[in-house]
């Protein structure tokens, strides 16, 4: 039985909205928000058996996560922004825990 520790950070920095709905490093658009994000993972090895826990987190706040989803179920009730003038909030972007279950062949190693 073995196991690994692994992680992730990451740094997301976007220009403005230009008139024609895309990104434009130059635009009079409105500023997208900046974030960081991050993933600490443990995997667990047993024979061909993996299984995986990961921990997956952001800066992104509810406000910016509707910003950059356009999440159709979002709510009302956040801080209103320039970018986000009713406050609409989204459930998609903050903490995660995820785990996997999966498994490894090696045809290299058949026969050892």
């Amino acid at each position: 039985m073995g196991w690994t520790l692994s992680g992730d950070f990451g740094r997301s920095v976007f220009g403005r909205t230009s008139s024609a709905g895309g990104v434009s490093a130059g635009g009079a658009g409105l500023p997208l928000p900046a974030y960081n994000n991050w993933r600490a993972g443990l995997t667990f090895n047993y024979n061909v058996l993996k299984l995986g826990l990961n921990y997956t987190d952001t800066t992104l706040s509810k406000e910016h996560c509707y910003v950059m989803t356009g999440d159709l179920g979002a709510l009302p009730g956040g801080v209103s922004t320039a970018d986000n003038p009713t406050g609409l909030r989204s459930a998609l972007c903050g903490a995660t825990f995820s785990a996997t279950l999966g498994f490894e062949i090696n045809p290299a190693l058949r026969g050892r």
